[in-house]
């Protein structure tokens, strides 16, 4: 039977990386029975108007990822009909005849239950593990915070960061990882510790391993790999933090928008200049004793459920 690996994420644990690498390397996972569908995915020359945030906005492919299935199936892409979308990777699949199957999103990890079961009932003809990649809490919160600072969807501090979106954020994490393991069953649920990886062998290298293939037949592809959507320095944070606010003061005017978007972009190029007239580190170490209380219920629960005992260290801060 053909195995599917369904990775879902979740953001902020590499997933753009991964991504980039099994898109590179279509041909050569070929030759070792591995298939990366290249269904399911933005396509060159195709606008797509997906709603992300409330907000509608066109994006365009090619891409790396299977974002479109996930966002057909949150019926977020104007448009695209679920069925098909999963029925063209499944018909891909049964062209192919590959021995394995990695299908990546991370949005995936966000979709509603109902969602989880369509999922469920598209790959019913095949064996299916779930991956996802488990990340420090501490570092979770403050990459998520960087991104919406990076995307111009906030301008206060970590710390009002914390208060206002970490219980939150905690909250569905769990959920989100139950629902997943409920429907699919936690002895296919792969979860990887992802600050351990990143460090030995590499998180490329470990999804090579993790596939029963040898990274010296990817040694090219490993030597070049790029880091991909690497959150921005504390500097830059500042900086762009900076431009929100301004950007806030403002209002939602959709000429101005271009303008700080463009505004947003420079600010790793400005942040070397910048440092010596910023102000106070990006978090202090009262956020870290809230971060420390927000998870003091949650963690050892979540924890004991997902990760083996000799894991636990690598989310611990």
């Amino acid at each position: 039977m053909t195995q599917v690996i369904l990775h879902i994420g979740p953001p902020k644990t590499g997933s753009t990386s991964i991504q980039g690498f099994l898109n590179s390397t279509y041909d050569e996972l070929l030759t070792h029975g591995v298939l990366y569908p290249r269904e399911g995915r933005l396509q060159a020359g195709t606008r797509y108007c997906v709603y992300r945030h409330g907000k509608p906005a066109v994006m365009s492919g090619p891409a790396d990822n299977h974002q479109l299935l996930a966002w057909a199936m949150k019926k977020e892409a104007e448009g695209i009909n679920a069925d098909c979308c999963w029925l063209d990777v499944l018909q891909e699949i049964d062209a192919k005849k590959p021995k394995t199957v990695i299908i990546s999103g991370e949005d995936f990890f966000g979709i509603s239950e109902e969602s989880v079961c369509q999922v469920k009932k598209f790959l019913e003809a095949y064996s299916v593990k779930i991956l996802f990649y488990l990340r420090n809490p501490f570092d979770l919160l403050l990459s998520g915070y960087k991104q919406r600072i990076k995307a111009g969807r906030f301008y206060r501090s970590f710390s009002n960061f914390l208060q206002e979106e970490g219980p939150i954020i905690f909250e569905a994490y769990e959920t989100r990882a139950r629902r997943w393991g409920e429907h699919f069953g936690l002895k296919n649920m792969i979860i990887k510790p992802f600050d351990k990886i990143k460090k030995n062998p590499g998180i490329e290298r470990d999804l090579i391993e993790f596939l029963d293939m040898n990274p010296k037949d990817f040694e090219q592809h490993l030597l070049h790999m790029k880091r991909l959507n690497v959150s921005p320095s504390d500097e830059t944070i500042h900086l762009m933090r900076f431009v929100n606010f301004v950007e806030h003061s403002f209002g939602s005017r959709s000429k101005l928008r271009f303008f700080f978007g463009k505004a947003r972009v420079k600010c790793s190029v400005l942040s070397p200049f910048a440092r010596p007239f910023l102000g106070k580190a990006l978090f202090q170490h009262e956020d870290v004793l809230m971060v420390r209380n927000l998870i003091k219920e949650w963690g050892p629960r979540f924890f004991g459920t997902y990760l083996h005992p000799e894991d636990r260290p690598y989310v611990e801060f």
